[in-house]
């Protein structure tokens, strides 16, 4: 060894401290937007049990040099997360009928079922528990260790190093030619690609990274400004070249935005706004230098037939919730339960409602939907109030207002890697409030952030969520929408040949995906090629209209059954119904009716 160097050592678990777990936590924020903005069900689970762990450690061994807080952002989530442990609990059907009639509809389909979850789809919504118990968990350790103004500093700059790894990425795929995340996975990219399969995400993570990193340099040392403003340019670039017509505008209006509050602010007013203008005009004319073309023809036509497309996605908003008054579809259920309300058949699978403001009040309710709306815009005004940390809190909420505003047209913020890091920055923007007396209202020093979680509640809380990702985990990876279509898949086509009519396998995957569509479709179109399956068919058919009444293929089958029981009439209804709801297919129809009916005059 050289002399004078000190042997590295692993810090021992009795040694662990806050410096340990702020560095852990750290890198979390880092490697999530790495492995693809924590999209998959695998990566979500990796990561919850890693905060799970951290909050472990803190609970049990660390030195708690102060406790955390109840701040409004861990509020807000962990109502979120009881919430979503509700709509996983078993409750009759009739009490359902109640409290959310539209899931009552949809699980008597299958009559021999008495008690089911209010989840239209278990394992998305025990996918989505996970996300929020990764989010309490990291909310509890942040509030912690992110306690003192240099220890949010290091928070601020942990988000920045996030956004200039993955704004660094996007050029490293561009300069050899990569269209893909990592070359390897997603769709094809027009033309910034980065980690993240969807640009519109993208956008949103280097949206929110470049306003936290654009505070960092306004308000940092003389030798750290041009090392923050060079990567606030090229985060807020990779905003631009990503082409999202959202992020794009409300990029710059976050950073009109932030130019206003720190106008507003009378102590060094002209350095800060001039830091401000600089990043701006460096990330335009860099975003303009590598694509002028394409950005600025992606906003000419913000307003053509395109960018309103989206609205349509939202016009049965008022049905789904008049259906799922309280307790909402359940939390990331949206895609099995949307093709009952959509208005005509389009080719696409809504995943989300392409608007987090209206996701929240459809997955969680209008009563539990706008009281976590109203947490996080509260919060944000208490951090514009307060401002402890001066520009850098003002750039956190100017990120959290361009997440707002994006997020009206998109649902980044369903993803980890955008949400974690938006959650964590704004609960500690804020600064730590003061110690409000003790005769004052719990309910009121709740509100004011005052209060403060003792050793015994943490732990008690990091063995709750422990248990919940444990019991969540396998669900949300192994029974996944696409994993059990392909198992049903799978099943018929082994008990193509057999006597049964159907395999014993199929009930259980029906009632872990009550709302799809598909499912009994696919069965229906296994029967229909048994001898005499038709009649067996039909009730199937009928299911799979219920829940998705504009599915054109569906009404192909119903008129394919109909024909062969002898309804002429009705199926030529089905028939014409599924040409008008898939017109491509109207030639392949006309065949199937002329080979059916062996002739021409039906045609």
């Amino acid at each position: 060894m050289l002399p004078g160097v000190r042997r590295w050592h692993p810090p021992r678990l009795a040694e662990l401290g806050s410096d340990h777990v702020r560095v852990a936590l750290g890198l979390l924020l880092v490697a999530l937007p790495l492995a693809l903005g924590g999209a998959h069900p695998e990566v979500i689970a990796v990561a919850a049990l890693a905060a799970i762990a951290l909050l472990g450690a803190w609970a049990w061994v660390s030195d708690q040099h102060h406790r955390p807080r109840m701040t409004l952002p861990l509020v807000a989530v962990t109502l979120a997360l009881a919430a979503t442990a509700l709509q996983l609990v078993p409750l009759p059907l009739p009490l359902l009928a109640l409290v959310a009639p539209g899931a009552h509809d949809v699980l008597t389909l299958s009559p021999e079922r008495a008690w089911a979850p209010l989840s239209m789809d278990p394992p998305a919504t025990a996918r989505e528990l996970l996300v929020l118990a990764l989010y309490v968990a990291a909310l509890i350790v942040g509030s912690a260790v992110f306690r003192e103004q240099r220890n949010r500093r290091r928070l601020y700059a942990a988000v920045s190093i996030a956004g200039g790894a993955v704004a660094l990425l996007g050029f490293f795929h561009a300069l050899v030619g990569l269209d893909q995340p990592w070359g390897t996975f997603g769709r094809r990219g027009d033309w910034f690609t980065s980690t993240f399969v969807n640009p519109n995400h993208l956008a949103g993570f280097l949206g929110f990274t470049a306003l936290c990193t654009l505070g960092l340099a306004i308000t940092g040392r003389r030798r750290w400004r041009v090392v923050h403003l060079v990567n606030a340019t090229l985060q807020g670039a990779g905003v631009l070249l990503t082409l999202s017509r959202g992020g794009t505008v409300a990029f710059i209006a976050a950073l009109a935005f932030l130019g206003l509050v720190l106008g507003l602010n009378r102590t060094r007013r002209f350095k800060q706004v001039a830091w401000a203008q600089l990043a701006l005009g460096g990330t335009l004319l860099l975003a303009a230098y590598l694509a002028y073309t394409p950005i600025v023809h992606e906003l000419w036509t913000l307003g053509d037939e395109a960018g309103y497309a989206k609205t349509e996605i939202w016009r049965p908003v008022p049905a789904m919730l008049a259906d799922f008054p309280l307790l909402g579809v359940g939390r990331g259920a949206f895609t099995a339960v949307y093709p009952k309300y959509r208005a005509a058949q389009v080719s696409a699978t809504f995943t989300h409602l392409e608007n987090e403001w209206l996701q929240t009040l459809v997955d969680f309710g209008p009563p539990l939907g706008v009281l976590l709306l109203l947490l996080l815009v509260t919060q944000v005004w208490r951090v514009l109030r307060r401002s402890p940390d001066g520009a850098a809190s003002s750039a956190v909420a100017a990120g959290a207002v361009f997440l707002g505003l994006q997020n009206l047209g998109d649902f980044n913020l369903a993803l980890p890697a955008v949400a974690l890091p938006a959650l964590l920055c704004l609960a500690k923007a804020a600064g730590e409030p003061p110690d409000e007396p003790r005769h004052r209202p719990r309910l009121w020093r709740l509100w004011r952030g005052a209060v403060i979680l003792s050793p015994a509640r943490v732990r008690f809380a990091a063995v709750g969520l422990a248990a919940l990702a444990a019991a969540a985990t396998w669900p949300a990876i192994s029974f996944t929408l696409e994993r059990d279509t392909a198992r049903l898949e799978r099943l018929l086509q082994d008990a193509a040949g057999a006597a049964e009519p159907l395999p014993a396998g199929v009930a259980p995957l029906l009632r872990r995906h009550p709302a799809d569509y598909l499912l009994p479709l696919l069965i229906a179109e296994q029967l229909l090629r048994q001898p005499n399956g038709a009649k067996r068919a039909l009730p199937w058919i009928n299911r799979g209209l219920y829940l998705a009444p504009q599915f054109g293929p569906g009404h192909h089958l119903a008129g394919r059954a109909l024909l062969a029981l002898g309804a002429r009439g009705q199926a030529l209804l089905e028939y014409r119904l599924a040409a008008e709801q898939s017109p491509t297919s109207t030639r392949a129809l006309l065949e199937e009716i002329a080979r059916l009916t062996g002739g021409l005059d039906t045609v």
